[in-house]
């Protein structure tokens, strides 16, 4: 029992002290400032790594030199030892995941946040899972910025992706940026032409086609956010534009800041000028794609005023969130893999 109990011993010791050294010097070594008031809370804490390595070093050389004991002391004191050296193995695995949580959050390149993201979750920070996620959103998302794909038969396409509000403290400066330009769309602070020009040359080419705009919750957002797209992109495809050929009955509540938008008709506050649609191949244009239930809604009605749609182009998607356990196995699948 006892030759066993030293050869367990020796064996931890083996593993535990390289690997606290690792997470110590992962720690301290990443020349970063705290982001947050816990991450002050891991000062000067070298002393009790040195004294449980110095308490087994003890433990060992008493073993070792067959100093005579009780049994009882023996056991209590490798149990002693043991608890206090997972104790300590898991306090700095606790304080690792952190350091490269937020090491991870500090880097701009996508791929490096990915791969230190990883190792914060190996090392046992549940939040790196999302910022996992968000550094590669292709992988978790069906659909790909600037690449075409089809809902309800109408070929779609969207400059890149968008991330909620309650993800910007987990997400990159250049994706808050982007989130960013959608507001200042929104306001009509920013045109957002090139970004709209580029996503409109991936979808399928077509010749004398209309431009036509998502209907908002109001007639006064409608054209704050669409009046100087709509000169952009007639002027740079030499195409019509269709902005007044919607006319407003009232205002609705708005979508995206409605708790229940699956309720909310979309089509409740305008009719379309079916005179002026009817024959004319149209693109529709909006900042957001979500679900896409009011892209068949209003594709539905300028079909049924005589139009036909040849297409969708959107600002941004929203990023379709997956549940923690897709994320970790496709996580785990690309590690073991080595997919970067």
């Amino acid at each position: 029992m006892v030759i066993v109990s030293v050869c367990f011993l020796y064996l931890i010791l083996w593993l535990y002290i390289p690997f606290s050294i690792y997470l110590y010097h992962v720690h301290y070594q990443t020349n970063m400032k705290p982001l947050t008031p816990q991450s002050h809370k891991c000062n000067n804490h070298v002393p009790k790594l040195l004294s449980a390595v110095l308490s087994l070093f003890v433990l060992v050389l008493v073993l070792r030199y067959d100093i005579k004991g009780e049994p009882l002391i023996l056991i209590l004191s490798l149990t002693s030892a043991v608890i206090l050296l997972f104790f300590t193995l898991f306090y700095w695995r606790f304080k690792a995941s952190d350091a490269l949580f937020y090491y991870a959050l500090s880097l701009p390149d996508m791929p490096d946040r990915a791969r230190v993201s990883m190792q914060a979750v190996w090392a046992g920070n549940p939040k790196a899972l999302w910022v996992y996620a968000f550094s590669c959103p292709d992988v978790f998302d069906p659909y790909r910025p600037l690449t075409v794909f089809r809902i309800a038969d109408i070929n779609c396409v969207f400059f890149d992706y968008y991330f909620p509000s309650r993800f910007h403290n987990l997400i990159s400066y250049s994706q808050w940026q982007f989130a960013r330009t959608i507001y200042y769309f929104k306001e009509g602070k920013d045109v957002c032409g090139p970004m709209f020009v580029r996503a409109c040359r991936v979808l399928p080419p077509a010749s004398d086609f209309t431009f036509m705009f998502m209907p908002c919750s109001s007639e006064r957002r409608y054209y704050v956010r669409f009046s100087a797209l709509s000169d952009y992109l007639t002027h740079c495809f030499q195409a019509e534009s269709g902005i007044d050929f919607i006319i407003y009955t009232g205002t609705r509540e708005s979508k995206h800041t409605s708790s229940s938008r699956s309720e909310i008709d979309s089509s409740s506050n305008y009719i379309i000028n079916a005179e002026a649609v009817s024959g004319r191949n149209v693109i529709i244009v909006d900042d957001l794609f979500t679900t896409g239930e009011s892209l068949k809604d209003y594709a539905s009605n300028l079909t049924s005023a005589g139009a036909t749609v040849l297409g969708a182009v959107f600002l941004g998607k929203t990023f379709s969130l997956p549940s923690r356990h897709t994320v970790f196995l496709k996580m785990f699948f690309r590690s073991l893999f080595c997919v970067r």
